[in-house]
């Protein structure tokens, strides 16, 4: 009889024991769905059997306290977009065989159970992570993903594909998102660790469930770590037949999900304690959250007065460096303008010579006397300075040679000065070598206009001295009338070369001069002219109008090359400007991209080679195009 009580008690506790366990496995499953702004909250309730569910029989509670105003979406209404699995798959050499075809066939098991709202992606690993499918709800797309085995290889990182799993579910924008995870071994060779993989799952709301399939290799510990820390489960396979099974329980426990939205009331850096609970669905579903902290307005930051501000910035230096460097220039062009007298002296004696008059800058102060006579006298002793002193009177510079030379080495010390401030480098010295490059291109492109505005003005002159000595002038006579009326710059320079023949030049001699400073070889027929004249006594006037069409034959041919070449001219700056144009460009807009071009050895040296070669190109396509008539 005890006998008989005792395995009656044994069985009664064995069949509670079963229901407790089967009570317990068929609990409710709470998971936070993706990362709702708060107080807004989103949760996927994943329940045991399948069951329909309306608002009314889901119960929020947050410490206790019911929140209302639940919302309930099932699997079937919440969209792509809410609810998605992403299958991540072991395809190491290990698998190879029967055990990577069983796993294939596991996961079309799971996609026969999805709902038809529900997406799907697949990721096999190895030595790395590969994407077979990303997220879809495409049914012709998953069964050709799954129609074949993935291709194997050696290696076996899980970590680093469930970190790509939690990537494609954000990608897709998946809020309630779940991987499985499927693997026979241990992690090898990936770069993130267990904890990284974990944290990331956690931090985007995705659940992780493992599938361990038994093997020689096999580590439980890893994949039910990471099941734990990923709010999801962790089940074992000792054969590829269990594989199905388990597959497809979990294919119907996340095709059982519904998302519960509401508002928490909680305030702010509160413990909260959530718990759901269904009528009909045995269990109450916990999690827990922290609320984040009150974010109060940010205070106006401190903020200085518009002059305080001004007066301490990179700006107000340069501009107050500026500002003083004009009025020191200002002042240094008063003390260098000579006298309305000694103006007045100067002219008087330049109608008769067309040398410099000596002693003008008697009025100039001491320092600016010295300013300048000192720098003309450095340059006197080097052989290129008189060239470049006649370039600056051809060039019609209102400006002295020597004050402008003056203002040049001025303007160097504070281009150089101004630069190592806005830099920070000493360099900005070197850059400031090119201010008198820069100001003798100036004087060579002024001189150039002023002589080519000479030729053009040549035969007209001519043919008026022409008409004047067939009036009865000489020839001397003849260029004194015609400079009444002519235009800049051939009045100047005829009014040099009669002066000079006032002071007992020959015409022929200081019309020679003329031709030598405007770079003319035309007005050597007219000193010819002149020299026959004065010799033989020819018919001057008749030689001056072949000379005058001769010159304007020679002009016509000059223009009409111009232009045949003026898409060439062309060419040749917009080639040699584009390269630096799209360099400035580049350093404005992305300077990162640029930097290896200066701070790298290989980058120096092909912009070097690229300079030259803009430089040599440039000098050809001026070489091409410059045809002497």
């Amino acid at each position: 009889m005890r006998r008989m009580l005792s395995a009656g008690l044994i069985g009664a506790l064995t069949v509670a024991l079963l229901v407790s366990g089967q009570a317990l496995a068929a609990s409710l499953e709470l998971a936070p769905a993706g990362k709702p702004r708060f107080p807004a909250r989103a949760y996927a309730v994943t329940l045991p059997t399948a069951k329909s569910v309306g608002p009314g029989q889901v119960m929020v509670k947050e410490n206790g306290r019911t929140i209302p105003g639940a919302i309930v979406l099932p699997g079937t209404a919440t969209g792509s977009k809410q609810l998605g699995v992403v299958l991540v798959i072991d395809a190491s050499d290990s698998l190879r065989g029967e055990a990577i075809q069983g796993a294939t066939e596991a996961a079309r098991t799971l996609a026969t159970h999805r709902n038809v709202h529900q997406s799907i992606g697949i990721i096999a690993f190895n030595r790395s992570a590969v994407t077979l499918l990303p997220p879809t709800t495409d049914q012709a797309k998953i069964d050709a993903a799954l129609a074949t085995a993935p291709v194997l290889e050696r290696g076996t990182r899980i970590y680093d594909a469930v970190g790509e799993g939690v990537k494609m579910l954000q990608r897709a924008g998946i809020s309630g998102g779940s991987l499985v995870v499927l693997s026979d071994g241990s992690d090898t060779g990936s770069v993130s660790t267990l904890d990284e993989a974990a944290d990331a799952a956690r931090a985007a709301g995705v659940r992780v469930y493992a599938v361990g399939l038994r093997s020689s290799a096999f580590e439980p510990g890893p994949l039910e770590e990471l099941a734990a820390t990923g709010r999801g489960s962790y089940s074992e396979a000792s054969s590829v037949a269990q594989l199905a099974d388990i597959y497809g329980r979990l294919g119907q426990e996340l095709a059982n999900q519904y998302l519960v939205r509401y508002r928490s009331p909680a305030g702010p850096e509160e413990r909260i304690q959530v718990a759901v609970s269904i009528d009909g669905v045995p269990g109450v579903a916990r999690t827990e959250y922290t609320t984040p902290a009150l974010r109060l307005p940010a205070a106006p930051p401190f903020r200085r007065s518009l002059d305080e501000t001004f007066w301490r910035s990179d700006a107000a230096l340069i501009a107050v460096t500026v500002l003083a460097t004009l009025l020191i220039a200002i002042a240094l062009a008063l003390l260098l303008r000579p006298s309305s007298r000694t103006r007045n002296l100067r002219k008087r004696v330049q109608a008769f010579s067309s040398q410099p008059v000596e002693g003008a800058g008697a009025q100039l102060t001491a320092l600016a006397d010295r300013l300048v006579l000192g720098t003309e006298r450095s340059l006197e002793r080097t052989k290129w300075w008189p060239a470049v002193k006649q370039d600056i009177e051809v060039s019609a510079i209102p400006v002295a040679p020597a004050q402008l030379a003056a203002l040049t080495i001025l303007g160097t010390v504070f281009m150089a000065y101004l630069l190592t401030v806005m830099t920070g480098s000493p360099l900005g010295v070197l850059a400031a070598l090119a201010t008198p490059f820069v100001v003798l291109g100036l004087i060579r492109a002024q001189l150039k206009r002023e002589r080519y505005k000479f030729a053009d003005q040549l035969a007209d002159h001519l043919q008026v001295v022409s008409s004047a000595m067939r009036a009865g002038h000489s020839f001397s006579g003849a260029l004194a009338v015609a400079n009444t009326d002519a235009p800049q710059p051939t009045r100047r320079e005829f009014e040099r070369a009669v002066a000079d023949e006032r002071l007992g030049v020959s015409i022929e001699d200081a019309l020679d001069a003329v031709g030598d400073r405007m770079a003319s070889p035309d007005l050597a027929q007219a000193a010819l002219v002149a020299k026959l004249q004065r010799e033989t006594g020819a018919n001057a006037a008749e030689v001056l109008d072949r000379v005058a069409w001769t010159i304007r034959e020679r002009q016509e041919l000059r223009r009409h090359i111009r232009a045949l070449t003026a898409q060439q001219r062309i060419a040749r700056w917009v080639l040699t400007g584009l390269p630096v144009a799209l360099l400035v460009v580049l350093t404005v807009v992305s300077p990162g991209y640029i930097d290896p071009l200066f701070e790298e050895p290989g980058g120096r040296i092909l912009l070097a080679v690229g300079v030259l070669g803009m430089i040599m190109g440039g000098y050809l396509l001026k070489r091409m195009v410059e045809i002497e008539v």
